[in-house]
């Protein structure tokens, strides 16, 4: 029996066994118990496992597979300067650094930090040896060496993480990333001038597959060494004060090194001056296809970053701006040939209206538009939802009930759309007008009708802050009508305490459309509400209807179709 069941998951053509692996590559469980199941999975399943593996603040990694490839002068140094007990018999089946798409610096040193922490923990483990992250010369040999090990060995390193936070140093010096060192040897071994106890170590394999079908013996293969010179991701984060010389090097060298990126983000470099900003512009104008660009700032003046950002008017399909406030006019002259873009999100800049008005200018065709405005310039966003149309798919606002009384609704806008997510709120206002109270609470269809007949909705989220619950208070009647009939996922937040009938009101409306639905009730609620409300939970158990508690002082309802939305 079992062997039916081998021969019929090795039938399973590649292409269904990497969906299955890519949909899963952040379950490290599941991947690691298909490891187990036989040698044709786990050859499948190693590269998933290994495309990232030091990702984790606290996840140790076991350093043994990769010290014993450290050239011999290292690994001499560590055994008999340092007196490590290193392992030379361990006979990795793989070469794992050549799965290794996404690089981390800073995960490197981690986990040589974390690899010789465990390690004296294990030999002594009465002993109080306190190892310094940021200065220890053992981490500085075994981070310098496993980065330029991965750094010759990785078959494409796709994606490049720098933290330049002082707390994590200087990046290494920047030979290691220009593999110059390792170009300058294997010139040496190719004329016999190289270290022999290297050349017994290697052996080639003439491919990948015959590669993973052996135990592995050496990390020399026939692939060339790229090194960083082929990523397509690169994000930047500096919250140190201080500036290294590496860094500036570095940032330096990036634009002649790296020719193909795709996807840039910086963020969190709350200390950038005028020198590191003009580098970032460099590497952003070398790039010849760019199509996603993520700035996030906070108090900091990036005007000349921002500016550049039309050398990529012709691919740029993605931009997301946060937490950027400015008053320059001059980016009027820029955001206005964005006209590719696809994805955009804003998310607290100020004013919003000097990002938007250009972008208005460019007739946008967006696909998803989310926008968290921190001021009330609804027009302007109508401008762009409009000359989206049909294309719109994905939309996330800020809006005002008594702003959008005379918009035109969602559905002649963006007709097409599939997920809606809004925070809906109403201006403040003063209790004492009895007069407005009066008027916004005749005007409650208005919300209603601005979000009714989406046919092709199917998420859809709603978070209501207390004044709006307040003046809508027969919410659940308008709610029963709106049609949405593709719905595959609906989620309703208010701060407002609903009483226990409102809930039992959504639950017999949608329980006709949904498999499952959840309260989620605030702990300090008080018993008169929460009684009758998990007596009637415990009654419709059968019918998928649970309740949890929260801490976030909301309320929410929370109603899924098992079909993925």
């Amino acid at each position: 029996m079992s062997k039916e069941k081998t021969r019929g998951l090795n039938s399973f053509p590649v292409e269904i066994i990497h969906n299955i692996f890519h949909y899963l590559e952040k379950d490290i469980s599941t991947l690691y118990s298909c490891v187990r199941v036989n040698r044709n999975l786990c050859k499948q399943v190693i590269p998933y496992l290994w495309n990232n593996p030091m990702p984790n603040t606290y996840s140790p990694v076991n350093i043994e597979i990769f010290i014993r490839f450290f050239d011999e002068k290292v690994k001499n140094l560590l055994k008999n300067q340092y007196e490590l007990d290193i392992e030379d018999s361990y006979q990795p089946l793989f070469n794992y650094t050549c799965y290794i798409k996404i690089l981390d610096p800073r995960g490197v040193r981690r986990a040589a930090f974390y690899w010789l922490k465990n390690y004296y923990v294990e030999k002594f483990p009465y002993s109080d040896i306190y190892i310094d992250f940021k200065n220890n010369q053992i981490i500085d040999i075994i981070e310098k060496s496993l980065l330029r090990l991965i750094l010759k060995n990785s078959l494409k390193i796709e994606n490049l993480l720098l933290d330049l936070a002082e707390k994590y140093q200087d990046i290494p010096n920047c030979n290691i990333f220009l593999l110059k060192e390792l170009q300058e040897r294997e010139e040496g071994e190719e004329g016999g001038e190289g270290n022999q106890s290297n050349h017994s170590n290697h052996s080639n394999h003439s491919n990948h597959s015959n590669h993973l079908d052996q135990p592995y013996q050496s990390y020399q293969s026939n692939y060339p060494s790229h090194g960083i010179r082929e990523i397509t991701k690169l994000s930047i984060m500096n919250s140190s004060v201080k500036q290294f010389d590496n860094i500036q090097e570095f940032l330096d060298l990036l634009p002649t090194v790296c020719k193909n990126i795709k996807k840039v983000r910086f963020y969190d470099l709350f200390f950038i001056d005028p020198t590191m900003e003009l580098k970032l512009c460099n590497v952003i104008k070398s790039q010849k296809n760019l199509t996603s660009i993520n700035l996030t700032y906070n108090f900091v003046n990036i005007l000349r970053l921002i500016s550049v950002i039309k050398h990529q008017a012709n691919s740029l399909k993605k931009l997301v701006l946060r937490y950027i406030h400015h008053n320059d006019m001059f980016l009027l002259n820029t955001f206005d040939q964005l006209i590719n873009l696809e994805y955009l999100e804003i998310n607290e800049c100020y004013p919003i209206n000097i990002i938007l008005e250009p972008l208005i200018r460019a007739n946008l065709k967006l696909v998803t538009l989310k926008i968290n405005d921190i001021e009330i310039r609804y027009d302007l966003v109508e401008s762009i939802i409009k000359s989206s149309g049909s294309t719109l798919k994905h939309l996330e606002l800020n809006i005002y009930i008594d702003i959008i009384e005379n918009s035109l609704p969602l559905s002649k806008l963006c007709p097409n759309l599939s997920h809606l997510d809004l925070k809906v709120s109403i201006r403040m206002i003063n209790d004492d007008d009895d007069e407005y109270v009066d008027d916004l609470r005749r005007k409650k269809p208005t919300f209603f009708n601005y979000i009714n007949h989406l046919k092709h909705l199917k998420y859809f989220s709603a978070d209501f802050t207390y004044y709006v619950m307040s003046y809508i208070e027969d919410f659940d009647r308008y709610i029963n009508f709106i049609n949405f009939p593709s719905l595959r996922f609906i989620s309703l937040k208010d701060q407002y305490y609903s009483s226990s009938n409102s809930f039992k009101r959504r639950f017999d409306h949608f329980s006709t459309m949904f498999n499952e639905i959840t309260f989620y009730i605030d702990s300090e609620s008080d018993e008169y509400y929460l009684d009758p409300l998990e007596d009637f939970v415990r009654e419709k158990k059968d019918s998928g209807l649970s309740l949890n508690y929260t801490f976030d002082g909301y309320y929410n309802f929370v109603a899924t179709d098992r079909i993925l939305y």
